[in-house]
């Protein structure tokens, strides 16, 4: 069964309309005739894993000069979800959540990237394409995209981030340049012994409009169900 985890509360931001991209991906969990529910990010629907196979977390960091309290029931919510993913669960962190819970010390870990509020940045939102990282082409998980297995492209009306910063062992899948400098935004983390698939993708409605971004959904959701 796949969870998404739709940001909300302390988890949203006055950017995105996490809902309108939750049912997004859910849109495509279930033309895949998938498993799946959608729910607000709580200490519940994070920490409470069971019976649960694909987590997908579509939140954000609560706001550009969020200060989140300490909290013991999202302290335990975070350790909990990270046991299950080192235990052989299964992630797909979408957009924002590159920024997403700022206060679960090893969730930047896990992602293997990272936004970094003052460094990281977009360029204004509109056409964009992303292409694969060269010597990525004939990844499996780009095989349905169009251009493949040459060229597989991704063309969406979103946003392009840029200079997040990377983990050396995250395996970078595809790419947008800017100003003549490769952007990585969709990648496999590198944290041993987990399954975590990084999109950051997915702005608004647009974006799941576009078939290639939902061929690209797909792809993920596909890999993770192993």
């Amino acid at each position: 069964m796949i969870r998404i985890l739709s940001g909300a509360g302390r988890y949203a931001d006055p950017w995105h309309p996490f809902l309108v991209t939750t049912a997004g991906i859910a849109s495509v969990a279930a033309e895949l005739d998938l498993d799946h529910e959608a729910a607000d990010v709580t200490p519940d629907t994070l920490g409470d894993l069971d019976g649960v196979d694909i987590l997908v977390v579509n939140v954000g960091g609560g706001g550009p000069h969020a200060e989140l309290p300490q909290d013991r029931a999202w302290a335990d919510a975070f350790a909990a979800a990270e046991a299950w993913l080192r235990m052989g669960g299964a992630m797909l962190a979408t957009h924002q959540a590159t920024n997403g819970f700022p206060d679960w010390p090893g969730y930047r870990e896990l992602l293997g990237g990272e936004w970094i509020p003052g460094t990281s940045m977009h360029p204004k939102i509109g056409d964009a394409e992303f292409t694969a990282r060269p010597g990525a082409e004939s990844d499996p998980l780009l095989a349905g995209l169009p251009g493949a297995p040459q060229a597989p492209t991704v063309t969406a009306w979103d946003e392009r981030y840029s200079h997040l910063v990377m983990r050396p062992d995250s395996q970078i899948l595809l790419e947008h340049h800017l100003d003549g400098v490769a952007q990585p935004v969709v990648w496999r983390s590198g944290a041993e012994g987990t399954a975590i698939l990084v999109d950051a993708l997915g702005h608004g409605a647009e974006s799941y409009e576009s078939p290639s971004r939902r061929a690209l959904i797909a792809a993920e959701l596909t890999e993770l169900a192993g």
